[in-house]
């Protein structure tokens, strides 16, 4: 299980994070509780940029 995926388990269990895992299709889907999104807005891009990391790293590894 990659790192990222262990990580937001964890924010979700502890309730940090109100969220569901696609492991089907390997995204995170946010659920808004309050008006302020900016929150869920950087952590949809940091997540994105760990992604790409993730595949470059692969390929570099491959």
């Amino acid at each position: 299980m990659p790192v990222v995926e262990e990580l937001l388990i964890a924010l979700i269990l502890d309730k940090r994070l109100v969220a569901k895992i696609d492991q089907e299709s390997a995204i995170l889907i946010l659920e808004q509780q309050s008006a302020d999104s900016s929150q869920y807005e950087s952590l949809n891009k940091w997540a994105s940029n760990i992604e790409s990391l993730l595949q470059s790293s692969i390929s570099i590894l491959s």
